[in-house]
């Protein structure tokens, strides 16, 4: 991964991005270990419960990877493209 003060200024809108998308699946990996190991440590064996905590850890994790988007587009970048 390229740090964002390695890169040359008109390249690193692209770097922050990949970053912010690194960052989600990274949280949601987590998210989801983290619900398995308690599932594990709790010795959930029923059907209803196992569905529970299915639901407890996908629905985040989607609506993370869905909705979460990265940083918008400052004025200076926008200029910057517009005068290209």
């Amino acid at each position: 991964m390229v740090q964002i003060s390695t890169v040359p200024a008109p390249l690193r809108p692209y770097t922050v991005g990949m970053d912010t998308q690194y960052r989600k699946i990274i949280l949601t990996g987590a998210w989801m270990t983290i619900v398995v190991a308690v599932s594990l440590a709790a010795d959930v064996t029923s059907l209803t419960g196992r569905f529970v905590l299915a639901a407890f850890g996908l629905v985040p994790a989607v609506v993370a990877l869905r909705f979460w988007s990265g940083p918008r587009q400052t004025i200076s970048q926008s200029i910057t493209r517009a005068r290209k």
